[in-house]
């Protein structure tokens, strides 16, 4: 029901609890017709305030109404308001209330509702289908069921309402009485001319916008319903339409919605924008709208060259249509067009002219070899021709002078491109997209005035170098020389770009072997000559790099020490890489995520896992995403997963059960694993897995720097062909908002199930999972078994006992205390005797337990609760762990002495020899 229906259905349930009641109605409407006296009387007078008044001054109301409400308990219903002083001048203010007082207020403009501070809001939702239809059928039919012949004309009436109650109201009546072939008119009418009278209602809230935040709803519309608000807003700010605060004020005012990042507005209000557009100007003249969106319009427009001055925007989706005869001339009299987008790279035209004041052009597939002469892009602030025949932009260079406001420049896919000026002197431009433009081999020189240029996307050309003038782009944050497989050297300069954070060098396999060799910086800052291939260790200078990707860099062996602040490593195909980068940020709240696949010589290799591990130690202190909201995981070369995840299935799902009380006190996160391979059969067009983590058997969201999402997956490009482990943890922060509230749903026995659910595509194979609860207690145990050695690399338990080879001493030391300390307890009797005695005699609990389960020299000391144990088998356990301590420290200066270690090599590469070893003799102690 609407907000109106809802607030009287409260009015009439609540209004006997009162002592005085007042329902002021359509506020709005009294308000522009009479003024707002006569509601401030008409409340005075529901409350028994004044009676038979009459209140000539607004001010005087005011004064009565504020000093008379707090006297009583009251309820208040003001409903249809549009501006904040109507609720000001009718009592809607905390402190003009008394107590167990109630004030209710609907709006179609939720900002009003959060200026005046409201304890809360509702928003109203629109009507499901079983709601809908029913509510339908009482207007229609006056019943609840419809006749046989019109259920489906019913439902497609109800579908057309949207949930919609007014418009589910005024077609109800509007067909009530009237025969199926009345009904299908109507319909058909429907779908060309809207209803006036829901429309009419609908348009209320559009006649209150500020003018731009009409033109930011009509291009959405027109254009832009149920798209990105990423591509919308830089294409409403070339309009100059202030899109922030403008999408801000149509959502609150309900007239658009933001979903997942994506913006939509319901069908109805999309019709009464179009609606909006068509009454200016006769049906048959679309010549003469501001805005051009079907087909068959703009065919008609452009085909006759019967464009005029009032068109604005013209957006062409993509159709498939061919071979389109349009005008060449067709756009020499839209003078005042800003916004043209054509999708369809089928239309075989040509055309003569631009319009000069266009601010935005996206012609996708661009038919002609080079823009008109004749344009003139003083006015141009995005351009767009992917995947076009041009050769060049311009015949002449006069026009490149002229690029003074244009912020992007997107070229991408443009094969035939070979010329480009001598040098870039755009001082606006922000992103420069050259990709898979494979004729073009030299990248004019950068002017000293282009230092807001962001991204630079080079990936898939012929180039065989950067030019010197790189250095000019300071702002520079990403730069992407993918599959520049020509490419051969960097310039000195590249290093002194220190607020690059995105750098792609994948397939760039050239370079990779000259910067290994020395070779990458035209003879200047030359490494020395090596044979392992690695990066150069001056990529640290480049402080502000975030993520680092190096597919298909097969001669790759190593990588240097990487900057500080780098989020994310990216390696697919690197089939000579040997070792893991050293990644753990000790003073960091966020680690980097390492994606590692296809890399064959680091199959089985601990490093990862303990690099893992290491960062669940972190986690208590806190743990950041990365600077793109990712959170914490790796994939690389594997096939099994550790047995420190206690939950595994050969299965593509795994629930565990969890008590309540655990998951409150003690949480703090979730480790997820997963074993699995792609199917190389297969086109690899998205990820290979995906999962959900989900409770009490429900999805649950996390967030991230779009918004929500439902599902956690590795990468659209990565093909694993061979077993890969994928090590995922999530934080309880890291699920959103609304879905939080299920971690505190438990069943009756005080249980909640956690899982994952692992969705195979056709792409990827999931062979076993894994999943474990982190409590503080496997922080404990964490540190227990995995210590880290001072160059910051993780050494395992198991891996420090092989080294050492003190496995087989670690045998006999433990079986030589448990014999000391039996010998002790056998031959020392009579003492132990009388403390047991005592315990017994002093414990009535441990009556019961004795009884059921004796406590004798034969009982394991670990099978009893410390807790439960007699005085004499503390004493015990603690004579046998200081026994057993001391051999060990004793050991490990023997062995240190006489240099037990396999080889002196092994020694020198273990930093801090003796604290080193100490350390992990006394971890087997503890462990």
């Amino acid at each position: 029901m609407g907000k109106t229906t809802l607030a009287r259905v409260v009015y009439s349930m609540i209004s006997n609890q009162f002592e005085a009641c007042s329902f002021v109605a359509n506020v709005r409407e009294v308000c522009e017709k009479y003024g707002i006296l006569q509601l401030q009387q008409k409340l005075l007078n529901d409350l028994s305030i004044l009676r038979d008044m009459n209140v000539k001054d607004v001010d005087n109301a005011v004064y009565m109404i504020k000093n008379r409400l707090r006297h009583k308990k009251i309820l208040l219903i003001i409903d249809d308001v549009n501006e904040l002083d109507q609720m000001n001048k009718l009592g809607a203010k905390h402190d003009w209330l008394g107590p167990g007082s109630r004030v209710i207020i609907t709006t179609r403009d939720a900002k009003l509702l959060t200026t005046q501070k409201v304890d809360g809001i509702y928003e109203a939702k629109v009507l499901s289908n079983g709601e809908a239809f029913h509510l339908f059928n009482l207007k229609a039919f006056d019943k609840e069921h419809p006749p046989k012949d019109y259920l489906k004309l019913s439902l497609a009436f109800v579908h057309y309402a949207g949930g919609l109650p007014l418009a589910i109201e005024v077609l109800g009546s509007i067909l009530n009485g009237r025969s199926t072939f009345e009904w299908k008119s109507v319909l058909d009418r429907l779908r060309e001319f809207p209803e006036r009278k829901i429309l009419n209602v609908l348009q209320i809230s559009f006649d209150g916008l500020h003018e731009t935040e009409q033109e930011i709803f009509l291009n959405i519309a027109c254009f832009f319903n149920h798209k990105n608000q990423e591509t919308i807003i830089p294409i409403l700010d070339c309009l100059e339409l202030y899109p922030k605060i403008g999408l801000s004020t149509l959502i609150e005012k309900s007239l658009i919605k933001l979903e997942d990042n994506q913006l939509w507005m319901h069908d109805l209000l999309q019709e009464m924008g179009r609606d909006i557009v068509r009454r200016e100007c006769p049906k048959d003249q679309p010549e003469k709208r501001s805005r051009l969106w079907l087909y068959e319009d703009i065919d008609n427009v452009l085909t006759n060259n019967t464009g005029t001055e009032a068109i604005q925007g013209i957006v062409l989706p993509f159709l498939g249509t061919e071979g389109a005869q349009w005008n060449p001339e067709s756009f020499s009299k839209m003078n005042r067009l800003k916004l043209l987008i054509i999708e369809d790279s089928y239309l075989m035209y040509d055309p003569k002219n631009l319009p000069n004041g266009l601010r935005y052009l996206n012609w996708h597939g661009y038919p002609s070899k080079s823009l008109p002469t004749s344009f003139q892009p003083d006015e141009l602030i995005e351009l767009h021709l992917c995947f076009s025949n041009i050769e060049q932009l311009w015949t002449r260079a006069k026009p490149w002078e002229m690029l003074k406001k244009l912020i992007v420049l997107n070229l991408e896919g443009c094969k035939n491109l070979k010329s480009l000026p001598r040098k870039f002197e755009m001082k606006s431009l922000k992103i420069l997209i050259l990709s898979n433009c494979s004729k073009i081999k030299t990248i004019p020189e950068f002017g000293e005035n282009m230092g807001r240029v962001k991204d630079l996307y080079l990936n898939g050309t012929a180039i065989t170098k950067l030019p010197t003038s790189i250095g000019n782009l300071s702002g520079l944050v990403s730069l992407d020389v993918r599959d520049c497989k020509n490419l051969m050297s960097l310039p000195s300069t590249f290093f002194s770009l220190t607020g690059l954070k995105d750098l792609s060098l994948s397939g760039c396999s050239k370079l990779i072997e000259n910067l290994g060799r020395g070779e990458s910086f035209d003879g200047i800052g030359q490494m020395p000559s090596s044979k392992a291939i690695c990066l150069p260790e001056s990529i640290a200078q480049l402080s502000n790099l975030k993520v680092l990707k190096v597919d298909n860099c097969t001669s790759l062996q190593s990588f240097p020490t990487l900057p500080l602040n780098i989020g994310y490593v990216e390696g697919f195909g690197c089939s000579s890489l040997e070792t893991v980068p050293v990644l753990l940020r000790p003073n960091s709240s966020f680690e980097p995520r390492l994606f590692l696949s296809n890399c064959s010589k680091l199959t089985g290799n601990q490093g990862f896992i303990d690099l893992f591990f290491a960062v669940i130690k972190k986690s208590p202190q806190g743990l950041s995403p990365n600077y793109h909201g990712e959170r914490y995981g790796m994939v690389f070369p594997g096939s099994e997963i550790p047995e420190w995840f206690s939950h595994q299935c050969m299965g593509n799902e795994v629930n565990i059960m969890e008590p309540f009380s655990h998951l409150c006190n003690d949480w703090i996160g979730i480790a997820v694993c997963i074993a699995f391979c792609s199917l190389s059969c297969r086109q690899i067009n998205y990820s290979p897995v995906h999962f959900r983590w989900r409770v009490n058997g429900k999805d649950m969201s996390s967030v991230g720097i779009n918004g929500r999402a439902s599902n956690y997956c590795i990468s659209d490009v990565m093909v694993a062909l061979s077993d890969h482990i994928w090590l995922w943890y999530l934080l309880p922060q890291d699920v959103w908002e609304k879905d939080r509230k299920s971690l505190w749903e438990c069943d009756a026995n005080g249980f909640r199930e956690i899982g994952i659910k692992i969705d195979n595509t056709d792409s990827g194979l999931v062979k076993k999972c894994g999943l474990r609860v982190v409590y503080k207690k496997d922080i404990e145990d964490l540190n227990g078994n995995v210590v880290q050695s001072g160059n910051n690399s993780i050494i395992p338990y198991e891996g420090l006992k092989e080294s050492l080879n003190l496995w087989p001493m670690y045998t006999f030391i433990n079986g030589l205390s448990t014999i000391c300390l039996i010998t002790v307890v056998n031959e020392s009797p009579s003492s132990f005797t009388r403390m047991n005695k005592e315990w017994v005699t002093n414990s009535s609990k441990t009556k019961k337990s004795l009884s059921s389960s004796r406590i004798s020299k034969s009982t394991p000391l670990e099978s009893v609760p410390t807790g439960d144990q007699p005085r004499w088998m503390r004493a015990a356990r603690q004579l046998y762990w200081l026994f057993y301590e001391a051999l060990l420290k004793i050991l490990a200066l023997g062995f240190l002495s006489v240099s037990i270690l396999r080889s002196n090599k092994e020694v020198a590469e273990l930093p801090n020899r003796e604290a080193v070893v100490k350390d992990k003799c006394l971890g087997l102690t503890c462990g």
